[in-house]
């Protein structure tokens, strides 16, 4: 799913519940957010063949700030 699609659902969840929702709603968004990056993160570091290098671990961060 998409960053606009997860936005898209959580307006949806937002619009059906109630104000006093809102925290609990926003909480698991931020933690399903948090999940995926590290997610992402794991993927990139298990397909390295090597030790991570400064330099190649700087190349994976610039390419995790564009995802």
């Amino acid at each position: 799913m998409t960053p606009q699609e997860r936005a898209n659902a959580l307006v949806e969840k937002l619009d059906d519940s109630t104000l006093g929702e809102w925290p609990d709603l926003m909480e698991a968004a931020i933690r399903d957010a948090e999940n995926d990056i590290i997610a992402r993160v794991s993927e990139k570091l298990e397909r390295q063949p090597d030790p991570l290098s400064p330099a190649s671990a700087a190349a994976i961060a610039r390419e995790l700030m564009h995802i």
